[in-house]
């Protein structure tokens, strides 16, 4: 199925701003305000809720691979955002915000208060360098305000936990953009899993008896990006997470805990003969002021003054079986990014243009990352594959 939108090919599928991740993050705040939420998932009667967001799951995966079809939530369609990447999802369910509003456009987000292009998830500048040494701070970059945990605390009185790879635990995003809540590092989504059940058992015992834990999961999402949607690697690794979550639903079985999964965004498989490489397609090239930024399936294009028709014509007749274009007007804005206070810095950072890949297609940057160049799998898209995501929600004694 696909949203239809005027436009827009039949296959992309735009973000549902009544039913998607940032909906079910600002439920998880006040469930009164969502009744939708309130409804398939009971969020006001747990005292304990998990929150697991596991990135890069792709539901047809889940259902063949893991386990958990029968705890799959069908309708109504819940999407990702756009992009469907893991840098813009995370930062609106960690500021309650949507895209527009937050400035986190990307893995690579061009900030022109900085004059660089940065990586906001590790806080680095692309081309190396780490932006915290420098001075700067996530939350002036992509707007301050309470955190999703000071939120919740506030709202429902529970206590905040999160649990991270030990990679970025501690890093300056990790940390300051979830303030209210207690950071615990994982080794391994088995371990993430031990460590909820733990803080799940200690909240039970402690006065309040009300716990919020978050916990977010690199895999399957690294996996698939070197070896692909197909490969072992792949299906041992859904099949890893479908018995650590029924492990974790036995272990908790007879406590009030609700355990909530869900993906940051889906995946599709990207072959090598789809790659596009803007070095090799120079009249582009030189429509372009600035280097590409967001992602490779979901482009940014700063165009020079006047050469808005050339860049269109130009994708259009070269690039359009790989590539759909669209100018960065208020239509697609509000569309794409949702509405609410617009970022100061939003519209710069997006530029006057994003190239949308179809099919497998991947468009290259000469500044692009070569470990980037080499992944079989990615997203960031509007295909279904990318944007329809699993929702698995499993409740106490079931």
């Amino acid at each position: 199925m696909a949203f239809e939108d005027g436009r827009l090919p039949k296959e992309f599928v735009l973000p549902n701003w009544e039913s998607n991740i940032l909906t079910l993050a600002q439920a998880l705040i006040d469930p009164s305000r969502h009744p939708l939420w309130r409804e398939r998932l009971g969020l006001g009667e747990p005292r304990t809720i998990l929150f697991f967001l596991i990135d890069g799951m792709n539901r047809r995966l889940v259902e063949k691979f893991s386990g958990l079809g029968e705890d799959l939530r069908e309708e109504p369609p819940l999407t990702s955002l756009a992009p469907s990447a893991t840098a813009a999802v995370i930062t609106s369910i960690a500021t309650g915000r949507a895209p527009r509003q937050h400035g986190a456009t990307g893995w690579v987000t061009w900030c022109p208060e900085l004059a660089a292009h940065i990586l906001p998830l590790p806080f680095t500048y692309e081309a190396g360098g780490d932006l915290a040494s420098c001075g700067h701070a996530p939350e002036k970059l992509f707007g301050g305000g309470p955190s999703l945990f000071e939120e919740i605390s506030r709202a429902s009185g529970r206590q905040c936990f999160s649990i991270m790879p030990r990679t970025i635990a501690a890093s300056p995003f990790t940390t300051r953009m979830q303030k209210g809540a207690r950071i615990f590092p994982s080794a391994s989504f088995r371990n993430m899993c031990e460590i909820a059940e733990w803080i799940a058992r200690r909240a039970a015992a402690s006065k309040s008896g009300k716990a919020f834990v978050y916990a977010y999961s690199e895999e399957p999402d690294h996996i698939q990006h070197r070896f692909g949607l197909g490969a072992s690697e792949t299906q041992r690794a859904y099949e890893e997470i479908g018995k650590e979550l029924r492990r974790l639903h036995q272990a908790l079985a007879k406590s009030d805990a609700v355990l909530v999964a869900i993906s940051d965004h889906g995946f599709v498989d990207c072959p090598a003969e789809e790659a596009v490489f803007v070095e090799d397609h120079p009249a582009l090239g030189q429509t372009l002021r600035l280097p590409l930024s967001g992602e490779p399936r979901f482009a940014y294009c700063h165009l020079k003054p006047g050469k808005e028709k050339a860049f269109l014509d130009y994708v259009g007749n070269e690039l359009g079986e790989r590539f759909f274009a669209i100018l960065t007007e208020e239509h697609w804005v509000e569309k794409l990014f949702g509405t609410g206070p617009e970022h100061p810095r939003f519209r710069d950072r997006i530029g006057e243009a994003i190239l949308l890949a179809k099919g497998g297609a991947a468009l290259y940057d000469p500044l692009a990352s070569e470990p980037l160049k080499a992944f079989r799998g990615l997203h960031g898209s509007l295909l279904e594959e990318e944007m329809l995501l699993p929702l698995i929600v499993i409740r106490p004694g079931v």
